[in-house]
């Protein structure tokens, strides 16, 4: 994995942006998923157990990761709508043809953990919200300082949150302000995650968010801009979290004007983009 990614200037919403084409680090395994699982392929063990939704960029990595270790995965995940049965499609078409075990459950958090100690196998919970995640967001770090930027920030969206939380966590010994905002539920329930795996809330990142409540994995018109902007400038960006994280700083551009340099790691993700404008082509708000 390429790690050393390109830094593209961009201008949006009149306001130069720096952007850290991390989506390029793999075809396989890229953006934030690339950081947190990174610890993964150096830790030995014959089975990996998690659980998430079944289109998740998070279930997509972790069968990748175990087919090429060689490994079992088995995925747990509540029961799957019949279309869906009959029509594998997305990241989960990939993921099982990656090998991956899948399991329905009416309580996937609860079975996944119970299954994986009945199993001796290594549980990552959902979206990889765990300490050994932070080995690979410290390579991250320090591929960013090595960028010698003057008086910067830098972007990093939240799903599980563990990705910006570790990245702060590095940065803020160097006065480096993490902005993230929250792309899965309220800034409290993101608040809650970070505090899960960091009691010190001044390691935590600064979060923002949107003007109007967007719901998770719901079409909502003004993201659909956003990515057709992006996609106009020849980047995609995933629509559950680069995009509300553009959408966020939209909303809130006058927070970072004091900053000399803006920089916006890209969070990798597109293969759920398939799915994602299906739902949007479903609300005739997208045309392809």
């Amino acid at each position: 994995m390429n790690f050393d990614t390109k830094i593209e200037s961009h201008i949006f919403r009149d306001m130069t942006f720096l952007i850290k084409r991390d989506d390029l680090i793999d075809e396989k395994i890229n953006g934030n998923k690339a950081y947190k699982f990174y610890f993964l392929f150096d830790t030995n063990c014959n089975h990996i157990v998690s659980y998430g939704g079944n289109q998740s960029n998070a279930m997509l990595s972790l069968a990748y990761i175990a087919n090429r270790k060689n490994i079992k995965f088995t995925y747990f995940t509540p029961q799957l709508s019949n279309y869906l049965k009959n029509n594998t499609n997305g990241n989960l078409k990939l993921a099982l043809q990656h090998g991956m075990n899948i399991k329905y459950a009416q309580n996937p958090n609860i079975e996944s953990l119970d299954f994986a100690k009945e199993n001796n196998a290594l549980f990552v919970p959902q979206g990889g919200a765990m300490k050994e995640s932070q080995i690979g967001l410290e390579i991250l770090a320090k591929h960013i300082l090595a960028l010698k930027l003057e008086n910067f920030c830098v972007f990093y969206s939240s799903g599980s949150g563990v990705s910006s939380l570790f990245l702060s966590k590095f940065l803020k010994q160097y006065n480096i302000d993490v902005w993230t905002t929250n792309c899965v539920g309220t800034k409290e329930y993101l608040i809650e995650q970070f505090l899960h795996l960091e009691n010190d809330k001044d390691m935590h990142p600064n979060i923002i968010s949107t003007n109007k409540k967007i719901s998770f994995a719901k079409p909502h018109r003004q993201i659909l801009e956003i990515y057709k902007q992006w996609l106009e400038a020849n980047i995609e960006f995933d629509l559950l979290y680069d995009c509300i994280m553009w959408q966020a700083i939209a909303d809130n551009l006058h927070l970072f004007k004091k900053y000399k340099n803006r920089l916006f790691i890209h969070s990798g993700g597109l293969g759920g983009n398939q799915t994602q404008l299906k739902r949007y082509e479903y609300k005739k708000l997208y045309n392809p």
